[in-house]
């Protein structure tokens, strides 16, 4: 369908927020198109989309901008169509520059003006002005304001009351304090409590968690891989659902890398939220309710055994049970970088070895980077992305090089650029990733970085060039043959 709304946004940097709107007017079948035009760099373009935009079927137009905050201005100066302006909270002013800029239009040019960041308000206003003359949407979006009353995720009353009994007799009492230490055993959860809360929810969600502080290394029993108990957990509550047809998600909520080749294939959907925080509840619920799209992707690999992680055979130290000396015997293969370099090499199977590679991370829907190409004048990888999904999602385009032909030891991978794009149903858009001066060179034997080598791979995608990352996600990235 062709777009009825326009998007426009002074700066690819007001994405964040303006992605609130078009997930709205995703979630409502509305269909629209994002675009970023300055009205300060590009004054004959915005004209232009201006004084156009009637004959190409838009019907309502939102436009965002920080600061001096033209945009909106401009546009409405050039259309007869409707423009909504959100003004964008910069970094001196707190967007209150932006909001007075917009809202103080002149006598005939009116801009109707939500609040600071105020996308969300942006889509519902725009909506409702075209739900006056769309009878279909005017019951969809009375469906949606019955929904926001609806729509609490309430916790198990049973449950809350179980674990809160349950830490209440684990406590540790000092003369002011209560408090839980950091190896209080898991509470065990029957099967009989668990087929009873199969009958009054309607998901399952499960949270695995780890504390890491100073002074304590990390274990691999019960840290690394999970407990008896915990494994049990999933097992048994995952059966209970699906029994029922009903989903289950794990929550990871860790600070380090975790065993889950094990019980992967349990759950519906595992989410990584690292250890996030006072508003990670908050975040975690607008991803499990699709009001945002998940783009993260991950800075480490996860390992299929401990035994996988290089470091393992002399981690700690010695003596082991309580080292007086440390060894760091990896050289520069730390991280993502053994694990490609050692596969490569015929040491290990990448497959048998890496569960959840570096830079892996799913969305809801499926992005793809469909061209590339390098300009090495201006050291910048250009792209091509085209979303095959029929929702907006978030992506992070990648850019890895491999040096081919140096003389030092630097065979493997390594990522070099990155960048976050917001995508609307169906859209394909171009994009560039600025490599920086440091992208070809090497550190030599004498600690000086140097430019080395002459035939250079750079690969760009959605993840890292490994077989695993292309199985996972069913993308693969483009690769680009250097030569200096």
């Amino acid at each position: 369908m062709s777009p009825i709304v326009s998007i426009i946004m002074g700066s690819t940097s007001d994405l964040p927020v303006m992605e609130k709107a078009a997930q709205l007017l995703n979630d409502l079948h509305v269909p629209f198109e994002m675009n970023a035009l300055s009205a300060h760099r590009t004054p004959e373009a915005v004209e232009e989309f201006a004084k156009g935009a009637r004959k190409r079927g838009i019907k309502v137009i939102i436009a965002a901008a920080g600061m001096a905050a033209a945009l909106p201005g401009v546009i409405a100066a050039n259309t007869t169509l409707p423009v909504i302006g959100v003004p964008i909270k910069g970094s001196v002013l707190d967007g209150v520059d932006a909001l007075y800029s917009i809202i103080q239009m002149p006598p005939g040019i009116p801009v109707a003006t939500v609040a600071i960041n105020g996308a969300m308000n942006a889509a519902i206003l725009a909506i409702q002005m075209l739900a006056l003359s769309d009878e279909k949407l005017a019951e969809a979006f009375a469906a949606y304001k019955e929904g926001l009353k609806k729509n609490k995720y309430n916790l198990s009353q049973s449950v809350e009351n179980l674990y809160l009994t349950y830490l209440d007799s684990i406590r540790h009492t000092d003369s002011k304090n209560k408090y839980v230490t950091m190896n209080s055993a898991e509470k065990i959860i029957t099967k009989q409590f668990i087929q009873k809360e199969v009958s009054q929810s309607d998901i399952a969600i499960i949270t695995i968690g780890r504390i890491s502080g100073e002074g304590e290394d990390r274990n691999p029993e019960n840290y690394f891989s999970l407990s008896e108990i915990e494994t049990q957990l999933i097992k048994n509550v995952c059966d209970a659902y699906h029994a029922a047809n009903k989903k289950v998600i794990v929550i990871l909520n860790i600070g380090g890398v975790i065993e889950t080749a094990s019980w992967k294939d349990y759950p519906d959907a595992i989410l990584l939220a690292w250890q996030a925080g006072q508003q990670g509840g908050n975040a975690i619920v607008d991803i499990l309710s699709g009001k945002v799209t998940p783009s993260g992707k991950l800075p480490v690999s996860f390992p299929i055994a401990y035994s996988d992680v290089p470091s393992s055979s002399f981690f700690p130290g010695i003596p082991k049970k309580d080292p007086i000396n440390s060894f760091y015997n990896e050289g520069i293969y730390v991280g993502y970088k053994f694990y490609e370099t050692a596969a490569e090499e015929g040491l290990i199977q990448y497959e048998d070895t890496v569960q959840y590679p570096f830079g892996y991370g799913l969305t809801y829907g499926t992005a793809e980077v469909i061209s590339a190409a390098y300009d090495q004048k201006s050291k910048k990888v250009s792209y091509e992305i085209v979303n095959r999904s029929d929702r907006a999602v978030e992506e992070t385009v990648q850019v890895y090089k491999k040096n081919c032909t140096s003389k030092w030891e630097v065979r493997n991978t390594v990522l070099c650029g990155f960048a976050k794009v917001c995508l609307a149903p169906g859209e394909t858009r171009q994009g560039e990733i600025q490599l920086d001066e440091y992208a070809f060179t090497v550190v030599n034997d004498q600690g000086k970085r140097v430019q080395d080598g002459s035939d250079y791979l750079l690969y760009v995608g959605t993840h890292g060039p490994d077989k695993r990352s292309e199985e996972l996600t069913g993308t693969k990235t483009i690769a680009l043959d250097i030569k200096f």
